[in-house]
């Protein structure tokens, strides 16, 4: 047997997300300018990344949001021929 992907395990040991829920950090405006600063500089750091910081305490949800987020990013880059997607879940 295959190993599981870590993104299908924590599905898996967390459950199917609600449908409904964590969208609307894709209306959000810091979402936003992050996923278009490609065109526009405004979701850039001062040295050039791009960063997209999601936080909170214990249970608020950061893992679900960030397994949607993946799903997202995967729907969104699949169309552009230039880019590549990478993501990594991991446990401390």
């Amino acid at each position: 047997s295959s190993p599981i992907p870590p993104r299908e395990s924590l599905i898996s040991a967390k459950g199917t997300r609600v449908a409904g829920t964590c969208e609307w950090i894709t209306h959000n405006e810091s979402y936003r300018a992050w996923l278009n600063a490609d065109s526009d500089s405004s979701g850039s750091n001062r040295d050039g990344t791009r960063l997209l910081w999601i936080s909170g305490g214990p249970g608020k949800g950061k893992t679900m949001l960030s397994v949607f987020l993946t799903e997202e990013l995967e729907r969104h880059t699949a169309s552009i021929e230039s880019v590549e997607l990478v993501f990594l879940f991991c446990s401390a």
